[in-house]
């Protein structure tokens, strides 16, 4: 009886330790089958992190553009007529200088000049069918071949202040030191801001 005892001793104190050793087996088997199934779900060119998978970047390649000319249209001055010939603007209104005459300016505002200068009185005469707004007129005058700008005076100048009506006459007068040895004048006018200039030329 008492080698029955231990015998049954011994076979208690087996049964723990055999459980133990199958809990350690299923742990790894498990662990196996995690690194198994993560190694097939990985594709070639994503790393696996957790459950986060990120898309592998490629290097890409920088090819320069074939260089080309564009061409560029070349502006053509507008051509001029002669100081007692009228011009039509782009707009339709017929644009004429009705006086040049040299003057003596008096430097009354900022950047003008006294001295020898011209007074240019110019008309325009709306022959269109529409109203023209005349007070954003701009008049330039240059003298010599060489077009050279005069300084306007502003303060002896009456500039277009006014809206043509259909038929309707308009009349300004710009003023501008010019050397006293010039000879050729050059008067541009912009009736409509934005639009076609027309040019005039002649002695003084």
């Amino acid at each position: 009886c008492g080698n029955n005892a231990d015998g049954g001793d011994e076979r208690a104190m087996m049964r723990p330790m055999k459980r133990n050793r199958c809990v350690v087996g299923a742990v790894a088997a498990v662990g196996l089958t995690l690194a198994s199934c993560s190694s097939d779900d990985s594709s070639p060119g994503t790393t696996s992190t957790g459950s986060t998978e990120v898309a592998s970047v490629g290097t890409v390649e920088f090819q320069p553009g074939e260089g080309s000319t564009v061409p560029v249209d070349t502006l053509t001055p507008p051509s001029s007529v002669a100081i007692d010939q009228p011009a039509t603007s782009a707009e339709g209104l017929t644009v004429s200088i009705v006086s040049v005459a040299t003057v003596q300016v008096e430097a009354q505002g900022p950047g003008e000049v006294g001295g020898p200068g011209v007074a240019v009185v110019i008309r325009v005469v709306n022959a269109t069918k529409a109203t023209v707004d005349l007070t954003g007129a701009k008049v330039t005058i240059a003298t010599g071949a060489e077009q050279t700008p005069a300084a306007p005076a502003a303060a002896s100048s009456t500039p277009f202040a006014s809206i043509a009506a259909p038929g309707d006459t308009a009349e300004a007068t710009y003023v501008a030191s010019v050397p006293a040895d010039a000879t050729l004048v050059t008067i541009t006018v912009t009736v409509v801001p934005g639009g076609a200039p027309v040019v005039f030329t002649g002695s003084l």
